[in-house]
């Protein structure tokens, strides 16, 4: 039931447009996504899914989750890097900073727990899942409106890695452009990303 933000009383909606039986004033409802992810790195997959999402909702918190991770072959960047990443993304694709914003979400090790613990850190109108996954049935399950995006084929943040990690100089790494934002690029780059995955897979 939508309640007027005026008078407190019942409102009578069609879509995201509601009435107050009471004021009779005109109400928009503001939909809020959330899409999590662990965004390593934040690729042209994920940018997809971002603007795919802002079509449909007013604004997306982009949750970065197994936020306590880094430093492992799969989570090599830590969670203020993949914050970079993402507002590289978001600027070089024009999307406004009022969009969007971006969360942390740690691991749990109780999975029946996930969802009410990503629900202390945000408060959501739907659940955004890039692919159908154990995540999305558990919001599913727990009753919350959930949406499953259309996957963008031949990127991924596994390839990505490893592409990253058997490369020998840029020009190997330059292969990425038709995968990464330029920008998320040109970070890894600098960051000398391909180094460090080489190290921690020891290669």
């Amino acid at each position: 039931m939508a309640v007027c933000a005026l008078c407190g009383n019942e409102m009578l909606c069609k879509g995201r447009v509601c009435v107050c039986n009471t004021c009779r004033i005109i109400h928009e409802i503001k939909m809020k996504a959330i899409f999590l992810g662990r965004f390593q790195p934040f690729h042209l997959g994920h940018v997809h899914a971002v603007k795919e999402i802002l079509k449909e909702c007013d604004m997306i918190m982009i949750a970065v989750g197994s936020s306590q991770e880094h430093g492992t072959e799969k989570n090599p960047f830590s969670k203020y890097e993949r914050e970079e990443m993402i507002k590289l993304a978001m600027k070089e694709n024009s999307i406004p900073k009022e969009k969007y914003s971006i969360i942390f979400i740690p691991d749990i090790i109780w999975h029946d727990r996930y969802v009410e613990h990503v629900k202390r850190h945000a408060k959501f109108d739907v659940f955004y899942a890039s692919e159908e996954n154990v995540t999305a049935d558990l919001f599913r399950k727990a009753g919350e409106k959930v949406k499953v995006l259309k996957r963008i084929e031949n990127i991924s943040g596994t390839q990505i890695r490893d592409i990253l990690a058997k490369s020998k100089n840029k020009k190997d790494i330059k292969i990425l452009k038709d995968m990464l934002p330029l920008s998320v690029l040109d970070y890894l780059i600098e960051e000398k990303a391909g180094k460090r995955l080489k190290e921690i897979a020891g290669l």
